[in-house]
């Protein structure tokens, strides 16, 4: 597993807490989780998925392949974004 700096991970948390609840939110459409409290919470990411705080509960989503890079970590949130959007 690609172990990425925490700076680089700390960077990509804030991002998506700060400016992509609503892919958030799809994601957990997306795996069956209603939320029923507060916004879903990224807490943690690394190269084969991350996990979310939602209604008080952990929620982990792995990606469909590694990642190596944090550009291939945004792809893959971007494309679990669309796939849930298509659903």
């Amino acid at each position: 597993m690609t172990m990425f700096d925490e700076e680089t991970v700390q960077h990509m948390v804030s991002h998506m807490n700060e400016d992509h609840v609503d892919a958030m939110r799809d994601y957990c459409h997306l795996y069956g989780m209603k939320i029923f409290k507060q916004d879903p919470k990224m807490l943690r990411i690394d190269s084969t998925g991350f996990e979310m705080l939602v209604n008080d509960a952990r929620l982990r989503i792995n990606f469909a392949t590694e990642c190596e890079t944090a550009e291939q970590v945004r792809a893959a949130l971007v494309a679990l974004a669309k796939q849930a959007r298509k659903q």
